[in-house]
């Protein structure tokens, strides 16, 4: 195992095959449509360049992005991994007004504060998620995708 695998993983690239897999299946059938993998669209301020987004639907309007991210492994924020959820947001705030825009995060819950990332992104950061995303946990124990903020 590279000291880069999540603990109990052998390949980071097939956990997250899997997990987005899993969030596609999931969604598909809360949304009753069908979502592609890597569909990209034109995004940006003035001139525009394409995107990739890990799911969604060029028919049905709706974009989704998956992240796996975890607690690190001494319980500190991951503040570089939450860097990129911003990254995110802002590709989400540039993207056309007209798509459903969904943000998908594995829950990792924290052994010490007992609040999940997504809990605690939610929590501090709502500031920096554009008012028309949903943000969702996805458990994968349980199978189940829990809504942690509406989208407007």
């Amino acid at each position: 195992m590279s000291k880069f695998h999540r603990a109990g993983s052998a390949s980071n690239d097939q956990d997250n095959i899997k997990f987005k897999n899993t969030i596609s299946k999931l969604l598909s059938e809360r949304l009753s449509i069908n979502l592609e993998q890597g569909i990209k669209i034109p995004i940006g301020l003035d001139s525009k360049k394409l995107k990739e987004f890990d799911l969604g639907s060029l028919e049905s309007k709706v974009l989704v992005l998956c992240k796996s991210h975890t607690w690190t492994e001494t319980g500190n924020v991951p503040s570089a991994k939450l860097n990129v959820f911003l990254n995110d947001m802002y590709s989400f705030h540039l993207a056309p007004k007209e798509y459903k825009k969904i943000f998908v995060i594995l829950k990792d819950v924290h052994k010490k504060r007992g609040i999940s990332l997504g809990e605690y992104y939610v929590t501090t950061k709502d500031h920096m998620i554009p008012r028309d995303v949903d943000f969702y946990e996805l458990d994968q124990a349980l199978n189940e995708l829990k809504l942690l903020r509406k989208g407007k």
